[in-house]
């Protein structure tokens, strides 16, 4: 079970109360307007902003007194923020260069888990590519699949489909929802459209900006 407890400060709103809960698997999507706040609470929740906390827990771990890396969270941010130095096979091997336990594997172990992911995920494909021979929904997809071949504890999705068109938008929403449908871990989606709140969630939570407050 994930609780969360906190107040946020959020540029032009000033402070938020974020109260709530989400169950191991479920799939919680907030829906708000832009600036409300969004992804300042995802980056909040993965360890880049500071916030007062009353609780901040997964499986009654305290989160809060952990360092970002140490909470293994995957976060996918509304840009890509692939490398274009690097292959897309060399951008998927980082977080497991960076993240317990696979930071001892050598470089072929870590290979062979990469292409295993991008295998089962239909990747194959872009493996010896760059990122700026991706079209968007690629860059998209490859971006949520670095932000799971860690085995994250949590999955933290920032407006998935803003950027992409309507067939992009349609095809990414169809293969994500298959994806994390199969997660055993939970998974937050911020969001303002709501048809991509009711295509990937399970439940949604509407934020209130009037409220000064967003419980879920």
């Amino acid at each position: 079970m994930f609780k969360i407890d906190v107040k946020l400060s959020v540029f032009n709103q000033g402070v938020i109360h974020v109260v709530g809960e989400m169950k191991s698997q479920e799939r919680l999507a907030i829906l708000g307007p832009s600036g409300c706040g969004k992804t300042t609470l995802l980056r909040a929740m993965a360890g880049f902003y500071d916030w007062d906390c009353e609780r901040f827990s997964l499986d009654d771990c305290d989160l809060n007194a952990l360092s970002p890396e140490s909470r293994r969270f995957g976060i996918c941010y509304q840009e890509a923020n692939l490398l274009n130095q690097l292959t897309i096979t060399e951008n998927l091997e980082l977080p497991l260069r960076y993240n317990s336990p696979f930071a001892a594997w050598g470089k072929l172990k870590r290979e062979k888990r990469v292409a295993e992911y991008l295998e089962n995920l239909s990747l194959s494909y872009l493996k010896d590519k760059f990122p700026q021979q991706l079209s968007g929904g690629e860059a998209r997809r490859v971006a949520v699949l670095r932000s799971l071949i860690f085995e994250p504890r949590l999955l933290l999705l920032d407006e998935p489909s803003v950027g992409l068109d309507d067939s992009s938008k349609d095809g990414l929403m169809a293969w994500l929802r298959d994806k994390i449908t199969s997660l055993a871990i939970p998974v937050l989606i911020v969001t303002h459209d709501d048809e991509v709140a009711a295509a990937l969630a399970s439940r949604v939570a509407t934020w209130d900006v009037s409220q000064k407050c967003l419980r879920f």
